[in-house]
């Protein structure tokens, strides 16, 4: 009977709640709305048009890009024995095999790709690290996509065994988008690493991915980070020809596509909204 009287006031003899105290000091934008659905999401991102870009193949040789040390080892060593092998015009058909070869082991789900993976995990007995780039365009969202052969492939490469991750990520943008040709202090002044919004694991030396560690595989031969990217300014962007298109695909045409991982670019994204203002 004590307990219900603190809680309650007389009025005209019959009893009512009291009513909770709002202190006038607290800003309304502090009190908690249960209505608001926006609580937790990111900021919008700005995207840059279409037409501000331009997109150019250029060749590209081990001189002026290496894409990893490992690939470029492998590409030496093979010129190396295809020169040693035969002389003339055979040498030539030779070192271009060696190079197609090369070539391939940047390309996912190849069998030279693959080849490259497990060299990789025995010289280094661990994991290869693999960086994705998903860069959107507006102003209706379009992600930029490689297409070296009949799919299509988020633009990426392998950091090397002793690589930072922020040190991989400014070499594979150059090497990606710019052909080798930009410092360290440009690639800030126009890219942001806005957040890793898919994280993939490969179990075994196949085109199987998956997307969390499970405790059933013990070592992993790779694991793949996707990175969303905001620009800050137009690109000319100048591409590798080893990746022969570089194509802008609507985010409502990507479902249907054969590879798991860029099907699944609309739900990465899901959780992001984008403008164009």
């Amino acid at each position: 009977m004590t307990k219900m009287t603190k809680m309650t006031t007389q009025v005209n003899g019959s009893r009512v709640p009291k009513k909770r105290r709002v202190h006038k000091d607290t800003p309304s934008s502090t009190r908690t709305k249960t209505s608001d659905f926006s609580y937790g999401l990111p900021m919008p991102i700005k995207l840059l048009p279409l037409k501000m870009f331009t997109f150019k193949p250029v060749l590209v040789t081990e001189t002026s890009t290496r894409f990893s040390s490992e690939s470029a080892n492998a590409n030496a060593n093979a010129n190396a024995n295809a020169n040693s092998k035969a002389n003339g015009n055979a040498n030539s058909r030779a070192q271009a095999n060696a190079n197609a070869k090369a070539i391939d082991a940047r390309i996912p789900r190849t069998r030279a790709y693959h080849k490259s993976l497990k060299e990789y995990n025995l010289k280094h007995n661990d994991y290869r690290r693999y960086i994705q780039f998903l860069v959107i365009v507006g102003p209706d969202p379009h992600v930029i996509l490689f297409k070296p052969n009949d799919q299509e492939m988020i633009p990426g490469g392998a950091l090397d065994a002793t690589e930072s991750e922020l040190d991989g990520l400014k070499r594979l943008w150059r090497e990606l988008f710019h052909a080798g040709s930009i410092s360290d202090h440009q690639i800030d002044d126009e890219v942001q690493y806005k957040d890793v919004v898919g994280q993939w694991y490969r179990p075994d030396l196949s085109d199987e991915l998956y997307p969390y560690r499970t405790k059933y595989v013990n070592s992993y031969k790779e694991h793949i980070k996707t990175y969303l990217v905001g620009l800050k300014k137009p690109l000319q962007i100048t591409y590798p020809h080893i990746f022969k298109n570089c194509i802008m695909i609507d985010l409502y045409d990507i479902y249907d596509k054969k590879d798991p991982v860029v099907s699944s670019i609309p739900f990465m994204l899901s959780r992001f909204s984008f403008t164009s203002d």
